[in-house]
């Protein structure tokens, strides 16, 4: 052949839609009564990560020291990622402080948490949502799409304050993350017929 017949051919990969918990499912998933108490657990843990938007190993090596009041009195998370080392500060929610104040102390050594394997986590939580009656596949970093699109994005929280809040260096990485869903899309349509009210109508 006298030339690459695909030379101009590009190939893309397809796109998983990437799962998460909407706020409905969020509450189901908080409240159930679990038999077991390792799923409990479990389950907090994957709870804190969602409403605090710390990834698995950043949380795996989170520390008491890291743990530390504001000028306010609020308490934060102050820390480097892992993954990238960028800087990080994390304020805490009321949901996250309370699941904070009831491990306290039960973690060996300095850290927050006594972190299982993930695998072992990820498999308690696809029979915590079989048992919840969620019927999708999720694993531990949901929680961090959960918080990006339920508690941030549904709030109506910009985007591009979403971004540094996960510590993307990057927007395009947080548009993989946060989804725009009709729910939302519709309160968007209501927000600016409220605001326009009558002015352009016929």
């Amino acid at each position: 052949m006298p030339r690459n017949s695909f030379a101009l051919c590009r190939y893309s990969a397809p796109t998983e839609p990437r799962t998460f918990l909407s706020e409905e499912e969020l509450w189901i998933f908080q409240t159930s009564r679990l038999k077991s108490a390792k799923h409990e657990y479990h389950r907090d843990l994957f709870l804190f990560s969602c409403f605090t938007e710390i990834c698995y190993k950043d949380m795996r090596y989170l520390t008491c020291e890291q743990i530390i009041p504001d000028t306010k009195g609020h308490l934060r998370i102050h820390g480097n990622r892992c993954k990238t080392g960028g800087e990080y500060t994390i304020k805490f929610l009321p949901a996250a402080l309370r699941l904070l104040e009831k491990y306290r102390g039960t973690a060996p050594s300095l850290f927050a948490f006594d972190m299982p394997g993930l695998s072992s986590i990820n498999c308690s939580l696809r029979r915590i949502t079989k048992q919840c009656g969620i019927p999708r596949h999720i694993t531990f970093h949901c929680a961090r799409h959960t918080f990006a699109t339920t508690l941030c994005l549904s709030q109506g929280i910009p985007l591009s304050t979403v971004s540094k809040m996960l510590g993307h260096k990057q927007i395009t990485t947080t548009q993989i993350y946060a989804q725009t869903t009709p729910i939302m899309i519709e309160d968007a349509i209501d927000r600016v017929e409220s605001r326009l009210g009558g002015k352009f109508a016929a």
